[in-house]
Protein backbone atom coordinates (compact mmCIF):
# COMPACT_ATOMS: atom_id res chain seq x y z
CA UNK A 1 0.00 0.00 0.00
CA UNK A 2 1.21 3.27 -0.79
CA UNK A 3 1.37 5.54 2.00
CA UNK A 4 1.93 9.73 2.41
CA UNK A 5 5.63 8.85 3.41
CA UNK A 6 6.55 7.89 -0.10
CA UNK A 7 6.71 11.22 -1.39
CA UNK A 8 10.15 11.26 1.19
CA UNK A 9 13.05 9.95 -1.31
CA UNK A 10 13.49 7.32 1.28
CA UNK A 11 10.30 5.11 0.43
CA UNK A 12 9.43 6.99 -2.99
CA UNK A 13 8.83 4.03 -5.34
CA UNK A 14 10.37 4.56 -8.86
CA UNK A 15 13.53 5.44 -10.32
CA UNK A 16 13.44 9.21 -9.73
CA UNK A 17 15.74 9.40 -6.97
CA UNK A 18 18.73 8.02 -7.00
CA UNK A 19 20.16 5.04 -5.09
CA UNK A 20 22.77 6.61 -3.40
CA UNK A 21 20.13 9.39 -1.97
CA UNK A 22 17.69 7.01 -1.25
CA UNK A 23 20.39 5.09 0.93
CA UNK A 24 21.15 8.69 2.30
CA UNK A 25 17.80 9.52 3.52
CA UNK A 26 17.63 6.18 4.95
CA UNK A 27 20.51 6.59 7.35
CA UNK A 28 19.46 10.22 7.91
CA UNK A 29 16.15 9.03 9.46
CA UNK A 30 17.78 6.90 11.59
CA UNK A 31 20.29 8.82 13.11
CA UNK A 32 17.34 11.50 13.82
CA UNK A 33 16.08 12.41 17.41
CA UNK A 34 12.56 11.70 18.22
CA UNK A 35 11.53 15.53 17.86
CA UNK A 36 12.85 15.77 14.07
CA UNK A 37 11.73 12.80 12.43
CA UNK A 38 8.16 14.66 12.13
CA UNK A 39 9.63 17.75 10.86
CA UNK A 40 12.05 15.11 8.28
CA UNK A 41 8.29 13.48 6.75
CA UNK A 42 6.64 16.55 7.03
CA UNK A 43 7.89 19.87 6.99
CA UNK A 44 7.30 22.80 8.23
CA UNK A 45 6.00 25.41 5.91
CA UNK A 46 5.69 29.24 7.32
CA UNK A 47 3.64 31.73 5.50
CA UNK A 48 5.89 34.90 6.22
CA UNK A 49 3.68 37.06 4.42
CA UNK A 50 0.77 36.36 7.03
CA UNK A 51 2.81 35.79 10.46
CA UNK A 52 1.54 37.34 13.39
CA UNK A 53 3.48 41.23 14.74
CA UNK A 54 5.36 38.28 17.45
CA UNK A 55 6.91 36.00 15.04
CA UNK A 56 10.39 36.55 14.46
CA UNK A 57 10.95 38.23 17.27
CA UNK A 58 12.89 37.00 20.64
CA UNK A 59 11.62 36.32 23.78
CA UNK A 60 13.70 35.20 26.55
CA UNK A 61 15.99 34.07 24.46
CA UNK A 62 14.05 31.84 22.23
CA UNK A 63 12.75 33.12 18.86
CA UNK A 64 8.76 33.15 18.24
CA UNK A 65 8.19 30.92 14.88
CA UNK A 66 5.34 32.04 12.78
CA UNK A 67 2.51 29.56 12.87
CA UNK A 68 2.67 26.84 10.10
CA UNK A 69 0.85 26.42 7.12
CA UNK A 70 -0.68 22.89 5.69
CA UNK A 71 1.42 21.40 2.82
CA UNK A 72 -0.83 21.54 0.16
CA UNK A 73 -1.04 23.27 -2.82
CA UNK A 74 -3.99 24.69 -2.15
CA UNK A 75 -2.64 26.61 0.81
CA UNK A 76 -0.09 28.01 -1.62
CA UNK A 77 -0.83 31.65 -3.05
CA UNK A 78 1.04 33.56 -5.78
CA UNK A 79 0.60 36.62 -3.51
CA UNK A 80 2.57 35.34 -0.77
CA UNK A 81 6.31 34.54 0.21
CA UNK A 82 6.81 31.41 1.92
CA UNK A 83 9.41 29.47 4.28
CA UNK A 84 9.96 25.84 4.40
CA UNK A 85 12.38 24.12 6.40
CA UNK A 86 13.49 21.04 4.37
CA UNK A 87 15.21 18.39 6.73
CA UNK A 88 15.89 15.86 3.97
CA UNK A 89 17.45 18.29 1.04
CA UNK A 90 19.18 20.41 4.05
CA UNK A 91 17.49 23.47 2.54
CA UNK A 92 15.80 26.21 4.13
CA UNK A 93 13.16 27.42 0.67
CA UNK A 94 12.18 31.03 0.67
CA UNK A 95 9.19 30.74 -2.11
CA UNK A 96 8.23 33.76 -3.70
CA UNK A 97 4.51 34.13 -5.49
CA UNK A 98 4.81 35.68 -8.90
CA UNK A 99 2.60 38.03 -7.43
CA UNK A 100 3.41 38.88 -4.39
CA UNK A 101 2.74 42.59 -3.44
CA UNK A 102 6.40 44.73 -3.38
CA UNK A 103 5.25 46.29 0.05
CA UNK A 104 5.53 42.78 1.66
CA UNK A 105 9.06 42.33 -0.23
CA UNK A 106 10.17 45.29 1.30
CA UNK A 107 8.80 44.64 4.95
CA UNK A 108 10.08 41.13 4.91
CA UNK A 109 13.21 41.37 2.80
CA UNK A 110 14.20 45.29 2.51
CA UNK A 111 14.67 45.45 -1.23
CA UNK A 112 11.90 47.05 -3.38
CA UNK A 113 11.36 43.87 -5.58
CA UNK A 114 10.99 40.23 -5.76
CA UNK A 115 13.76 39.68 -8.68
CA UNK A 116 16.35 41.89 -6.32
CA UNK A 117 16.14 38.64 -3.41
CA UNK A 118 18.75 35.54 -4.37
CA UNK A 119 20.63 33.46 -2.10
CA UNK A 120 23.67 35.43 -1.97
CA UNK A 121 22.01 38.22 -0.63
CA UNK A 122 19.36 37.61 1.31
CA UNK A 123 20.89 36.68 5.17
CA UNK A 124 21.87 40.42 4.35
CA UNK A 125 19.14 41.90 3.30
CA UNK A 126 16.30 40.24 5.06
CA UNK A 127 14.76 41.85 8.28
CA UNK A 128 15.55 41.26 11.74
CA UNK A 129 12.70 39.35 12.16
CA UNK A 130 13.26 36.77 9.08
CA UNK A 131 16.74 36.59 9.92
CA UNK A 132 15.88 35.42 13.73
CA UNK A 133 13.68 32.78 12.04
CA UNK A 134 16.30 31.09 9.62
CA UNK A 135 18.47 31.51 12.90
CA UNK A 136 16.43 29.71 15.21
CA UNK A 137 15.40 26.30 12.19
CA UNK A 138 19.09 26.43 12.08
CA UNK A 139 19.64 26.41 15.69
CA UNK A 140 17.07 23.55 15.93
CA UNK A 141 19.44 21.07 14.25
CA UNK A 142 22.98 22.06 15.52
CA UNK A 143 24.35 18.79 13.52
CA UNK A 144 23.70 20.28 9.52
CA UNK A 145 23.81 23.53 7.94
CA UNK A 146 20.77 24.10 6.34
CA UNK A 147 21.28 26.09 3.09
CA UNK A 148 18.86 28.81 1.95
CA UNK A 149 17.22 28.58 -1.40
CA UNK A 150 15.37 31.14 -2.82
CA UNK A 151 12.58 30.19 -5.44
CA UNK A 152 10.58 32.53 -7.93
CA UNK A 153 7.02 31.17 -9.12
CA UNK A 154 7.80 29.91 -12.44
CA UNK A 155 10.85 31.02 -12.59
CA UNK A 156 13.15 28.23 -10.81
CA UNK A 157 13.80 25.11 -11.15
CA UNK A 158 13.58 24.09 -7.80
CA UNK A 159 10.16 25.09 -7.21
CA UNK A 160 9.43 21.03 -8.44
CA UNK A 161 12.20 20.24 -5.15
CA UNK A 162 9.49 22.45 -3.13
CA UNK A 163 6.33 21.12 -4.29
CA UNK A 164 7.33 17.75 -4.08
CA UNK A 165 7.19 18.33 -0.53
CA UNK A 166 3.83 19.49 -0.16
CA UNK A 167 3.06 16.42 1.24
CA UNK A 168 -0.71 16.61 1.04
CA UNK A 169 -1.37 16.69 -2.41
CA UNK A 170 -1.82 13.42 -4.36
CA UNK A 171 1.02 12.76 -6.77
CA UNK A 172 1.18 11.71 -10.24
CA UNK A 173 2.77 8.00 -9.23
CA UNK A 174 -0.71 7.89 -7.10
CA UNK A 175 1.08 8.03 -3.90
CA UNK A 176 -1.58 8.77 -1.20
CA UNK A 177 -1.84 12.67 0.07
CA UNK A 178 -1.44 13.01 3.89
CA UNK A 179 -5.42 13.36 4.13
CA UNK A 180 -6.00 9.90 2.53
CA UNK A 181 -3.62 8.28 4.10
CA UNK A 182 -4.99 9.45 7.91
CA UNK A 183 -8.34 8.78 6.33
CA UNK A 184 -7.16 5.16 5.81
CA UNK A 185 -5.90 4.99 8.98
CA UNK A 186 -8.93 6.00 10.57
CA UNK A 187 -10.79 3.06 8.51
CA UNK A 188 -8.56 0.43 9.59
CA UNK A 189 -8.15 1.12 13.37
CA UNK A 190 -12.02 1.37 13.31
CA UNK A 191 -12.40 -2.22 11.66
CA UNK A 192 -9.64 -3.75 13.88
CA UNK A 193 -12.16 -2.34 16.76
CA UNK A 194 -15.39 -3.80 15.60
Amino acid sequence: QRRVHGKSGAFRQGTDVRVDERVQELFDLQGLTIPLTLPYVYPRMFPLHLMASAAGTVDDGAVMLPTTEGLSSEKVSSTGVYLMHDLPSCHIFVWIGERVNSKIISYLFNVESAAQIHEASLESTASDRVKNIIAELRRQRPNAYDTLKVIHEKRDSLESLFTQRLVEDKSANGVWSYVEYLCFLHRHIQTKLS
